[in-house]
């Protein structure tokens, strides 16, 4: 079996699928790329067993299913310039890659070993690719890395009639950003594999999906996934009708806090927010504190927050002029743009020290 193959897009489509190759796992062909041939050219996929990814090279090929080791295969046309590269299968899948520069031979294996992960789909939706994206990035941040709460790994997914909406939460830090469009309405939970694994490409996404499993097709990259299977809580209902709005300058308000927080207690993190907006932290421990004003229209606040999570918050947004939202000190505070009360980030509230 033979494959003639051009360097530069065979490594631009193994990079499309490299984020499902799993470099510690005791399954091989959790480490390998399948390479097979189909119809319409030549398939190439990578799957780690929860999630996999694929894409094609169009022309015609001898019939092929190997699995390729990954990272030597990555490893040597990164090094090669752009050429066209002679593949030799045996029938025991030993590889043969013949280059201008030389002859390099590798163990496959066959790509009957290959994990599948089936996906079933009974709903389907075509959104703008630069839309999950932006929706991702402004969400995904806000999830928990700890594994005890594993339901706030994920990033939910609430369908309703006339829009998409995207939450991720940690119990102290919730973040919510909407796609405007007419959806059947529902609600999913994305694995935190398929969240990471989510590209920045441009053009138009076909998101189906069912109760267990969801893909992803962006032109000539598919994405599948098995879904979570936990319940993602009622985030809206927390979220408090907030009576107090200051305006602030985002740059300058997060340099402040990384200022700040140089002189809070490095566990907590806390900083107050009081008065027209002055940013204060201290380390009693260490007899260390720090205040600075930054520039603010609005009323008057004090409440107490984790400094780290209000600045990557803040950093998160885009716009120059951010609104905080404040009730009272034991509530949490709502940021968001200036007249755009549907996308925000809620943080919640500190006890003051």
């Amino acid at each position: 079996m033979k494959l003639t193959l051009n360097s530069k897009k065979l490594l631009s489509a193994l990079n499309l699928c490299a984020k499902a190759i799993s470099q510690n796992n005791i399954v091989p062909s959790a480490s390998c790329y399948r390479l097979k041939t189909i119809e319409t050219g030549l398939e190439i996929s990578a799957c780690n067993t929860e999630i996999s990814m694929q894409t094609e090279l169009s022309g015609t090929f001898d019939v092929v299913d190997v699995l390729i080791p990954a990272e030597k295969i990555k490893n040597l046309l990164s090094s090669l310039p752009d050429q066209g590269l002679l593949f030799d299968i045996a029938d025991d899948f030993e590889i043969t890659i013949t280059a201008l520069s030389g002859q390099y031979t590798m163990s496959g294996y066959s790509g009957k070993d290959f994990p599948v992960i089936k996906v079933e789909t009974d709903t389907s939706v075509t959104i703008a690719a630069e839309d999950i994206s932006e929706a991702v990035y402004a969400t995904s941040f806000a999830r928990s890395t700890d594994q005890a709460q594993l339901r706030f790994t994920g990033l939910s997914l609430t369908f309703e009639k006339d829009r998409l909406i995207f939450a991720g939460c940690n119990l102290l830090l919730l973040s919510v950003f909407n796609i405007k469009g007419k959806f059947k309405p529902g609600q999913i939970l994305l694995a935190p594999a398929i969240v990471s694994a989510l590209p920045e490409l441009t053009g138009d996404c076909k998101m189906s999906y069912s109760k267990n499993s969801i893909c992803f097709e962006y032109g000539n990259l598919t994405i599948k996934s098995l879904l979570m299977d936990e319940k993602f809580p009622d985030f809206m209902a927390i979220v408090p009708k907030n009576e107090t709005k200051i305006t602030v300058n985002r740059t300058e308000t997060i340099s402040a806090i990384k200022r700040v927080l140089e002189f809070s207690n490095k566990v907590s993190k806390q900083v107050t927010l009081s008065g027209s907006m002055t940013i204060s932290g201290e380390d009693t421990a260490y007899k260390q504190k720090a205040s600075e004003r930054v520039t603010a229209d609005g009323g008057e606040v004090e409440i107490g927050v984790n400094g780290g999570y209000l600045s990557e918050s803040l950093a998160h947004f885009s716009s120059e002029m951010v609104d905080i939202n404040y009730q009272s000190f034991d509530k949490p505070i709502v940021i968001n743009e200036p007249g755009d009360s549907e996308n925000f980030v809620m943080i919640m509230a500190m006890v003051q020290n």
